[in-house]
């Protein structure tokens, strides 16, 4: 900027002695651009086949080790219905496939203990993302396990709600936030630096849609970076088939 300031000057100079003829022009201002920096995180890690990751809700009494899953019975007094609070998860789940090559299918749940059986993906009992809950007895609104290799037996992927917290559809605690986030880990990625992205480490309201960043983080994983590309599934990739 040093160089810069100082040709102006010399400009200067030489057009004060012009004045009378020429008016004077301003000097053009230059602004540094930002720099374009990658807040996402990667965990290194992503489910062998994006192709179809299957979901599924546990029933109420599943073991999640030590403490039994509650979430129907506390979301269907809160919402009403099943279908109220399982709508707003699968939207969440739809939210990430539509911007990569993931392909999202609901299956039953057996009810087996959390992370029983041997198999990272495609357990015939229940789907490789389980969704329960129980109150975790502390302020913690969620937890989530990563997705292969690292979790390399059926617990990966497997979300839990703390269902001591009050959630609600629009406004704190929204479950659908809430369940963005943490699908966002079940897929493989880490807390975002940037504030205003849904896998910010921190609650920061509700949210309608994925963040820039968000979007750049999930296609660094299963399409690195490349636009989605139809498929058999390409119907129910948009929120409103998630019923």
């Amino acid at each position: 900027m040093f160089g810069l300031n100082r040709w102006w000057k010399r400009v200067d100079k030489v057009t004060a002695r012009r004045q009378s003829k020429v008016k004077r022009r301003e000097p053009i201002m230059v602004e540094r651009l930002e720099d374009r920096v990658l807040l996402y995180a990667t965990s290194g890690n992503a489910w062998p086949n994006s192709q179809l990751i299957t979901i599924s809700f546990m029933p109420d009494g599943t073991d999640l080790g030590g403490v039994t899953s509650n979430l129907e019975a506390t979301f269907n007094t809160k919402f009403g219905t099943a279908a109220t609070w399982q709508n707003q998860i699968l939207k969440a789940a739809q939210f990430w496939a539509q911007q990569t090559n993931l392909n999202f299918s609901v299956v039953s749940d057996n009810g087996g203990a959390l992370g029983s059986g041997s198999n990272q993906q495609g357990d015939p009992g229940f789907g490789d993302i389980r969704i329960g809950g129980y109150n975790f007895g502390n302020s913690t609104i969620a937890q989530s396990f990563l997705p292969p290799p690292i979790n390399n037996y059926s617990i990966a992927g497997d979300i839990e709600l703390n269902t001591g917290t009050t959630f609600n559809v629009g406004t704190q605690y929204d479950l659908f936030t809430v369940m963005v986030h943490e699908f966002g880990h079940s897929l493989g990625l880490n807390h975002a630096s940037a504030t205003a992205a849904c896998m910010y480490a921190t609650y920061n309201g509700v949210d309608t849609a994925l963040n820039a960043d968000d979007i750049s983080g999930i296609k660094a994983i299963y399409s690195a970076g490349a636009a989605r590309t139809a498929d058999a599934q390409e119907a129910n990739e948009t929120t409103a088939a998630a019923k």
